[in-house]
């Protein structure tokens, strides 16, 4: 029986490998001391090790899935960080030169479209949103 990481829930996943594993090292505890130490390995014996091979890479395999979606989460989280961080970054310098026109006497430039992007309501919210959930703290804060 092989456990495939998106069969079952990760968590599932791991702790049957984990019971399994411990399983085959109790049975491997109590058969210690059986046999002569110089002796190969009998067929059953070479069957557990396997087996013990086995749930240690579904173990590893099953934790590395869950640090790859992690990290997955983690890289989309700040990439979505990253660009409305840079639209009100474009919007400031628009804002810079529509000052320095207007210093200058001269007309405003029309809105950029990162202008526009701030100034929109439901894109500040979301940037906020993208912010707040990006920084979550792991405990809560007592005011």
């Amino acid at each position: 029986m092989t456990v495939e990481p998106d069969a079952l829930d990760a968590a599932t996943s791991k702790l049957i490998a984990e019971l399994l594993l411990e399983d085959i090292s109790d049975i491997s505890r109590r058969r210690k001391g059986k046999g002569r130490a110089d002796a190969p390995l009998s067929d059953e014996e070479l069957a557990f090790r396997m087996q013990r091979d086995i749930w240690e890479d579904t173990v590893r395999t099953v934790s590395d899935h869950a640090m790859a979606k992690s990290l997955n989460a983690a890289i989309d989280t700040d990439n979505r960080l990253l660009r409305a961080v840079s639209i009100f970054e474009q919007a400031a310098g628009d804002d810079r030169r529509a000052a320095q026109a207007l210093s200058n006497g001269e007309p405003l430039p029309p809105l950029s479209k990162a202008q526009r992007l701030v100034e929109d309501p439901t894109f500040s919210e979301l940037a906020k949103s993208y912010a707040l959930h990006s920084c979550r703290l792991p405990y809560k804060v007592v005011k």
